[in-house]
């Protein structure tokens, strides 16, 4: 997900609470889509959120029409989606899920290379003692 992308999109539903310009409210806001798919819509954003919010947005960034218009800002999201996708993130992102795991499960135990400090980083999000996490 796009920082850029969200800043802009949340900003433009708050100028727009509630009108037809609301891009994070549809399909709720527009008067000609059908009650069955805004029913659907309810289900899926409160079944798979995670999914369907990332979603609203790229759709609101992609879809003909778009409120977001300035080349530099287009640009600058386009780099954030090849940034997020890349291998590197990826990995990363993995590293940081399977040390979070771990925190949990076995209270970071293992000793294995850049482990200790996933768990780290991961213990002092999730710490829950009120303590700075420990090194």
């Amino acid at each position: 997900m796009s920082f850029s992308l969200y800043r802009v999109v949340h900003q433009s539903h708050h100028a727009h609470l509630a009108t037809e310009r609301d891009e994070e409210l549809w399909p709720f806001v527009k008067p000609a889509v059908s009650r069955r798919a805004r029913i659907l819509a309810a289900i899926l954003e409160l079944t798979v959120g995670l999914l369907y919010t990332p979603f609203l947005f790229v759709r609101a960034f992609l879809r003909a029409g778009s409120t977001i218009r300035k080349r530099d800002l287009r640009r600058r999201i386009w780099v954030e989606f090849l940034l997020a996708a890349s291998p590197m993130d990826c990995h990363l992102r993995g590293d940081f899920m399977v040390g979070c795991v771990e925190a949990i499960s076995f209270g970071c135990t293992w000793r294995q290379p850049g482990w200790p400090r996933t768990c780290r980083a991961c213990a002092s999000i999730l710490n829950t003692s009120g303590s700075p996490a420990r090194r």
